[in-house]
């Protein structure tokens, strides 16, 4: 039996991103940028009512969406790595804006 060289003991241990770095690279900038968005678009104008309750609707869709985004985009992040998770994220973006 023979020893796993640094590269291949990266490869495994990483999943499907390339090294333990990327994954953590991707987990951070993944879970920052879905926090934006998620508050973006949570509290933004399309959870906006006429009515009183609007500033609570988008206290708590700002709060949510950045809790959701968070948790998306640093598994993802961490599964995937930083360049697959900045590209899905630029996706995401184009298909339902920027908040």
């Amino acid at each position: 039996m023979r020893d796993l060289s640094n590269t291949e003991i990266e490869v495994v241990a990483g999943g499907w991103s390339h090294s333990i770095s990327d994954s953590l690279e991707g987990a951070i900038l993944g879970g920052g940028e879905g926090l934006a968005l998620g508050i973006g678009l949570g509290g933004g104008p399309m959870s906006k009512t006429d009515s009183l309750l609007s500033p609570l609707a988008q206290a708590v869709g700002a709060v949510v969406g950045g809790v959701i985004g968070i948790a998306w985009g640093g598994l993802g992040g961490l599964v995937f790595g930083k360049d697959e998770i900045a590209s899905k994220l630029d996706s995401y973006k184009e298909n339902f804006g920027r908040g």
